[in-house]
C-alpha cells in the first residue's frame, strides 16, 4: 500500500463488524482509518492532515446516528464534498430517500455481498479523484484554471 492508496474512514458501532470491514478494505489495497460512533468522526476530521477519499457510515449507531452525522457534515463546507456510502441493517421503506436528501451516494442494506460494497467504494473513490487528475492537464489551459480551482477546492472563490 502506497501513500497514494486511497483513505476510507468507516463509522460502525459493532466491533466485529468494524474489524472485518478493516481488514477486507486493506486486503483490497486501502488505507482504512475506524472510529466507533457518529460523534467520533468529527474529532477525527479535524485532526486528520487530509479529507479521506471516502465515508462509510452505518446508519444505526447510539448517540448521533448516521444520518444526523451526513446533516452535520453538509453544514460544514470543509466536509460537504465527503462522499458518503450508507450501511444499515434497517430496512425502512423511507431511508433510501431519506439518506439520499441528507447526502448520502448509496445505501447498502446489511448483510450485503463484500465484493459489492468493494465494487461501489472502487468507483466512488474513482469519481471524487478525477478532478485532481485533471488539474495539472488543465491548469495549463488559462480559462480552465478557475474551473479546476474551484472542483478542487468547493467554496473558494476565485
Amino acid at each position: 500500500m502506497s501513500e497514494n492508496s486511497p483513505t476510507i474512514l468507516v463509522a460502525d458501532d459493532n466491533p466485529i463488524l468494524l474489524q472485518g470491514l478493516s481488514r477486507a478494505l486493506v486486503a483490497a489495497g486501502y488505507r482504512v482509518h475506524t472510529v466507533s460512533s457518529g460523534a467520533a468522526i468529527f474529532p477525527f476530521l479535524e485532526r486528520a492532515p487530509a479529507l479521506p477519499d471516502l465515508l462509510l457510515l452505518d446508519v444505526m449507531m447510539p448517540g448521533m446516528t448516521g444520518l444526523d452525522v451526513l446533516r452535520r457534515l453538509g453544514e460544514d463546507p470543509r466536509w460537504s464534498a465527503l462522499p458518503v456510502i450508507l450501511i444499515t441493517a434497517a430496512s425502512v421503506e423511507h431511508l433510501p430517500l431519506t439518506a439520499q436528501q441528507a447526502g448520502a451516494l448509496e445505501l447498502l442494506i446489511k448483510p450485503f455481498p463484500l465484493a459489492e460494497l468493494i465494487g461501489r467504494i472502487e468507483a466512488r473513490v474513482r469519481r471524487a479523484r478525477e478532478p485532481r487528475r485533471a488539474a495539472p492537464v488543465l491548469e495549463s489551459v488559462p480559462a480552465a484554471r478557475v474551473a479546476v480551482r474551484a472542483l478542487a477546492e468547493p467554496g473558494r472563490e476565485s
